[in-house]
C-alpha cells in the first residue's frame, strides 16, 4: 500500500449523490464530486429514476477518479444512503421498478394492516423502530399487491447504497443498519424477523443477505470499472445507513450525540447494550450502528432543509421558486423570537411527539403584522425545538446530561441557524465545518473492510473534524424556553392528535392520484 492510497465513499442523499476520496493514512479529503439526485414528483407520489441514479453515481465516480492526483491508488470503495428507499432487483441484478422515495405516502394502508396483525408494541420491540409507512416492508407489500408481476420476479429488495454495491460488484447484500430501516430486521436475534415477514405476507427468500458494516463483499467488475474509472479488482465494502455513517465520521471516535441535519434530520446517541420498554411508544428507534455489535438511539427530529425547500416552492408568490438568499432575507441576526412557532413534521413524524402515519405540520401564532421572514424563521426554529424535546427524553435514559451536541450536514453553513440551535436547546453546539461527512464515514469503513485499521474505533478516530463552537445566550434562551413550554409542546400534541384523521384524507387522495395515473384519459 502506498502513502498516497485513498479510500472512496459514495453517499446517496435526498438532494445529491456525492463521492469523496480520502487519504487512507490521515482521513483528509483529496477530491469530491456531486450530482443532483434524480427525484421525480407526480402529485403526492415521489419516485427516483433507477437508470438516472446509476448514471449519476457513475458520473460522480468518474469525475472523482479523474480528479485524484496521479500516483494515488484507490484502495477500496463503500456506499451509504438514506435507508427508507429501496428497489426490487431480479436474479440478474436488473432493477425491476423505480425506487419509491421516503416522502411518498402510498404504503400507509399496508403498514396499518401490519400493525393491526402484530400490534404496535410488539412490532416496535421486534424491529427497534416504530411503525412507519416509508420503510421497506411497507413498500414491498405495496409492490406485491399492486405490481405482482414485479414481486414475482424480485430476487431481493435493496436499499440505494446496496444498489451501488450491486452495480460495482454484482453482490446482492445489505448491512444491519440498512436492514434495520426496512422495519423487518430482528434487532435481538440479528435476522429477518419471521413474525414480521409472515404477517406482511412476504417470501423470506426475497430478503437480501445481511453482513456487518465493514465487510468486504467483492471487487469492482470490468464493466463497472469502465463506467466509473475505479480500477477493476478494487475491493467493495459495505458501509450502511447514511446517518450512522455521518455520525461515525463526525464524532471522531467519541460518544458525543450527533445531530445529522440534511433534508430531514435525526439525532443519534450511542445506546446501551440491551433494549427495554422505556423506548416503546416514544418514536425513538434503537437499531444497529455501523460499528459492528453496537447500537444507537435514533430520535427523528423531522424535516430540516426540507422545510426550506417547501418554503421556497410555496412562499414564492408569482416567482417560480425563491432562492435561498431571497428566502432568508429579513430574518434578524441573531434570531429574535417573533411569536410564530412551527412543527418540523409536515407529513413526517418526529419523536417524541409521534403517531403512526404522516404527522401534519403547523404554523401557529400568525397575525397580519407577521411577514414571510417570520414564517421562514419559525420553520428554521422548528427542528431545534424538536432536538431539545428529544434530548430531554434521551437524558432520562442516560447516566448524565447530554450537554454537547455535534451537528453535521448542510445546516452548519447558516451561522444564525447554528446560534439559534444553541439558544433553543440551551446546550453547547459543535458545528462540523468539514463537508461530506457521510461519504467520509463510508470511506473510512471501506478502509476497515480491507484491514487498513485494526478496529472501527481506530478508523473513526483517524481524523478529528473541524468544528465551530456555539454557546447559548442566556437572555434568548430564557425567551425560547417560555415558547417551548407554552407554545411548542402544546402545538406538537395537537398535531399528533390530528395525524390519524388527516392521514385518511392523504390516503384517499393518494389512491385517487394512483388511479388517475394508471387510467388514460379519453
Amino acid at each position: 500500500m502506498t502513502k498516497c492510497a485513498c479510500l472512496v465513499g459514495v453517499d446517496i442523499g435526498t438532494s445529491a449523490v456525492k463521492a469523496v476520496a480520502v487519504r487512507a493514512d490521515d482521513g483528509s479529503v483529496l477530491a469530491s464530486s456531486r450530482r443532483a439526485t434524480p427525484v421525480t414528483r407526480s402529485s403526492r407520489l415521489v419516485e427516483l429514476s433507477a437508470d438516472e441514479l446509476r448514471r449519476c453515481v457513475e458520473a460522480a465516480l468518474l469525475e472523482l477518479t479523474s480528479a485524484i492526483a496521479p500516483g494515488a491508488s484507490v484502495a477500496a470503495v463503500a456506499s451509504t444512503s438514506f435507508g427508507e428507499t429501496g428497489a426490487p432487483v431480479d436474479e440478474s441484478g436488473a432493477v425491476l421498478r423505480d425506487p419509491i422515495c421516503w416522502q411518498d405516502p402510498r404504503s400507509g394502508a399496508q403498514v396499518e394492516r401490519l400493525v393491526s396483525a402484530l400490534g404496535a408494541t410488539r412490532l416496535d420491540r421486534l424491529v427497534g423502530h416504530p411503525a412507519d409507512p416509508a420503510w421497506g416492508v411497507g413498500r414491498i407489500m405495496w409492490v406485491r399487491e399492486h405490481e405482482p408481476h414485479v414481486y414475482e420476479r424480485m430476487a431481493a429488495w435493496l436499499p440505494l447504497a446496496d444498489l451501488v454495491t450491486l452495480w460495482l460488484s454484482g453482490r446482492r447484500v445489505t448491512s444491519p443498519s440498512l436492514a434495520s430501516r426496512q422495519m423487518a430486521w430482528d434487532q435481538r436475534y440479528h435476522e429477518w424477523s419471521s413474525p414480521v415477514i409472515q404477517a406482511a405476507g412476504l417470501d423470506p427468500g426475497k430478503m437480501p443477505e445481511v453482513l456487518p458494516s465493514g465487510s468486504r463483499v467483492g471487487t469492482v467488475g470490468r464493466e463497472a470499472a469502465a463506467r466509473t474509472g475505479l480500477p477493476a479488482g478494487t475491493p467493495v465494502v459495505l458501509a450502511g445507513h447514511d446517518r450512522q455513517c455521518g455520525a461515525f465520521a463526525a464524532r471522531g471516535g467519541s460518544d458525543t450525540p450527533v445531530d445529522s441535519a440534511g433534508t430531514a434530520e435525526g439525532l443519534l446517541v450511542p445506546a446501551s447494550d440491551s433494549d427495554d420498554d422505556r423506548r416503546i411508544g416514544s418514536g425513538i428507534s434503537r437499531y444497529a450502528d455501523v460499528v459492528a455489535g453496537r447500537y444507537t438511539f435514533a430520535a427523528r427530529v423531522g424535516l430540516s432543509g426540507g422545510l426550506l425547500d417547501w418554503a421556497r416552492r410555496t412562499l414564492a408568490g408569482t416567482a417560480p421558486e425563491l432562492g435561498y438568499e431571497q428566502l432568508l432575507a429579513g430574518i434578524p441576526t441573531p434570531y429574535a423570537f417573533t411569536g410564530v412557532v412551527a412543527t418540523p413534521t409536515f407529513g413526517r413524524y418526529a419523536s417524541p411527539e409521534w403517531a403512526t402515519g404522516p404527522v401534519p405540520g403547523a404554523l401557529f401564532g400568525l397575525t397580519t403584522s407577521h411577514t414571510r421572514a417570520d414564517v421562514v424563521q419559525a420553520l428554521l426554529e422548528a427542528p431545534a425545538f424538536s432536538v431539545r424535546a428529544n434530548l430531554e427524553l434521551l437524558e432520562s435514559w442516560h447516566p448524565g446530561r447530554l450537554d454537547t451536541v455535534v451537528v453535521e450536514g448542510g445546516v452548519v453553513r447558516n451561522e444564525p441557524w447554528m446560534q439559534a440551535r444553541a439558544d433553543i436547546t440551551g446546550r453547547r453546539v459543535l458545528a462540523v465545518e468539514d463537508e461530506n461527512m457521510t461519504a467520509v464515514g463510508a470511506a473510512l469503513l471501506a478502509g476497515l473492510g480491507i484491514g487498513l485499521y485494526s478496529s472501527a474505533a481506530e478508523a473513526g478516530a483517524l481524523r478529528r473534524p473541524r468544528v465551530r463552537e456555539w454557546l447559548p445566550d442566556p437572555e434568548r434562551s430564557q425567551r425560547y424556553d417560555e415558547a417551548y413550554h407554552q407554545l411548542v409542546r402544546p402545538l406538537a400534541e395537537l398535531c399528533r392528535r390530528a395525524a390519524a384523521p388527516i392521514a385518511r384524507f392523504v390516503d384517499s387522495e393518494t389512491a385517487r392520484s394512483e388511479t388517475a395515473r394508471k387510467v388514460p384519459s379519453a
